[in-house]
């Protein structure tokens, strides 16, 4: 899994050959040959790799620290990872631990899902309620909630009262959005049909049709005006005005004008945007003044993560299924020809 707080701590990148995946560093030099059925990018000094049917962990090198054991994993966040256990541990099988570095079970496999840890807390399912563990395994927020998030300024977002449709899983989720402190308590009132992540002090919300901006105390100090809204990401934060993308400061400030017809948010100084109708236009990549730096070329593109962004250029009806790595200066590093 690889979640918005990892994007900037990418050491090493997977690439596809010939059916097998390897990695790369950020000048496209090749670090381990491709050999594991699938792989996530090194976070730190850890990356996880697919071996048979098992999850587990390799060093820069390409060793397997880790031995795949594991029928799911995540990134090492805070010194643990979740991982989903299978073997002979009974009741437990499929069920979510955590480990350290060295593969040593810190947290026992209890729970029925379980995520990151940030600020001290991770996030974890028991009975289809979602709560709290901290690093030594205990309940530090009991499962109440329909949902949660993580914590960022010392507040997590929360979800009540959902409302599930016949069809199966609504996204968003209906519901009533709040946010609790690191005691579980409610900080803000869960009076919200929808919510985001607190990133530098100020939150998105939903109220009415319109979406804004509150801070740590749950007052409103950027008014509902948007169409929709994204949490803060290097500084800026998207907003939609009608059918355009653009983007604003921590005040409220556009500062980048609505004009792009899809975004993706800032990291490490630049954000993809996409012009053109759905299936027609591309994906170039603007920075924090909304200046084109790397022209529109590209037919998917994502965020910049250690230097480098995944894209996929035009490939009209010969070629499918190429995609590469380009550095910011918009040259492809590597790309995947096979």
């Amino acid at each position: 899994m690889f979640t918005r707080r990892h994007v900037s701590q990418v050491k090493l990148f997977e690439f596809l050959s010939q059916g097998k995946w390897g990695f790369i560093d950020k000048q496209g030099k090749i670090i381990v040959e491709p050999r594991f059925e699938a792989a996530h990018p090194a976070i730190g000094d850890l990356a996880e790799v697919l071996i048979g049917d098992k999850w587990g962990y390799a060093d820069a090198s390409g060793k397997l620290v880790i031995n795949a054991t594991f029928d799911g994993t995540d990134g090492f966040s805070e010194g643990l990872a979740a991982v989903q256990f299978t073997g002979s541990r009974g009741k437990y099988t499929g069920y979510y631990g955590y480990i350290d570095k060295s593969g040593k079970t810190i947290i026992e496999p209890i729970f029925e899902y379980a995520k990151d840890f940030s600020e001290g807390l991770a996030e974890i399912e028991v009975n289809h309620k979602w709560g709290y563990v901290d690093k030594l395994g205990n309940i530090a927020i009991k499962p109440q909630f329909d949902w949660t998030g993580p914590f960022s300024d010392g507040l997590a977002l929360i979800i009540t009262d959902e409302k599930k449709s016949s069809g199966g899983p609504q996204f968003p989720i209906v519901g009533n959005y709040g946010f609790i402190d690191k005691h579980g308590r409610i900080a803000i009132k869960n009076m919200f049909k929808w919510a985001g992540d607190f990133a530098y002090g100020l939150a998105p919300v939903k109220i009415g049709r319109k979406f804004g901006y509150i801070n740590r105390t749950g007052k409103l100090v950027i008014g509902p005006r948007f169409d929709y809204a994204e949490a803060f990401s290097d500084g800026l934060a998207g907003i939609r005005v009608g059918d355009k993308w653009g983007f604003i400061n921590n005040t409220g400030k556009v500062v980048i004008g609505p004009k792009f017809d899809k975004a993706v948010y800032f990291n490490e100084g630049l954000a993809a945007v996409y012009i053109g109708k759905p299936f027609e236009g591309l994906w170039g990549f603007i920075d924090k003044t909304g200046k084109m730096v790397i022209k529109p070329q590209f037919e998917t593109a994502l965020y910049f993560s250690g230097g480098l962004a995944r894209v996929s250029p035009p490939t009209g009806e010969k070629i499918t299924g190429v995609w590469g790595y380009i550095n910011t200066s918009g040259k492809y590093v590597w790309i995947r020809k096979d």
